[in-house]
């Protein structure tokens, strides 16, 4: 029998954007592994149900030893950490996956788009590309992982 694929948890880091492009960045990263479905992503009200447990305030945003901290009370086996680089010509998205039992880095994944292209036409384009591309990452590490 397969089993379940892995469940992951999305946080936005917020450096260097507003926090509404970082919102919307995280919520397109996890559009993107919804639609795909080889990655279950941690559903809003899991999270809030935590949050609310352990006193902690609800944001988009949250620093790396909290969001991991979050991954593993969530039972994830991935945290995903997305943050933006915004320049005067381009912004950049740097998506990385961490497992949660470790903390080791499993993927990462950097894409650029044009300021002219903007949010969202070229920008949701890069950011699923990313996404799409540390999936794929993500599920060949634990399958390779799993056969050791």
């Amino acid at each position: 029998p397969r089993s379940a694929p892995p469940l992951a948890f999305v946080a936005a880091l917020g450096r260097g954007a507003s926090s509404e492009l970082a919102a919307a960045v995280k919520a397109e990263i996890e559009g993107a592994l919804v639609e795909r479905n080889r990655i279950r992503v941690v559903e809003r009200e899991q999270l809030d149900t935590i949050l609310k447990e352990k006193n902690l305030s609800r944001s988009s945003e949250f620093d790396r030893a909290t969001a991991l901290t979050l991954g593993k009370l969530l039972a994830a086996r991935v945290v995903i950490f997305s943050s933006l680089m915004t320049e005067a010509t381009a912004t950049t998205v740097s998506i990385r996956a961490v497992d949660t039992s470790t903390g080791v880095l499993m993927a990462e994944e950097t894409r650029d788009w044009r300021r002219r292209g903007g949010w969202p036409e070229a920008g949701r384009v890069a950011v699923r590309k990313a996404a799409a591309a540390l999936e794929n990452k993500i599920v060949g590490t634990l399958a390779a992982d799993a056969r050791r």
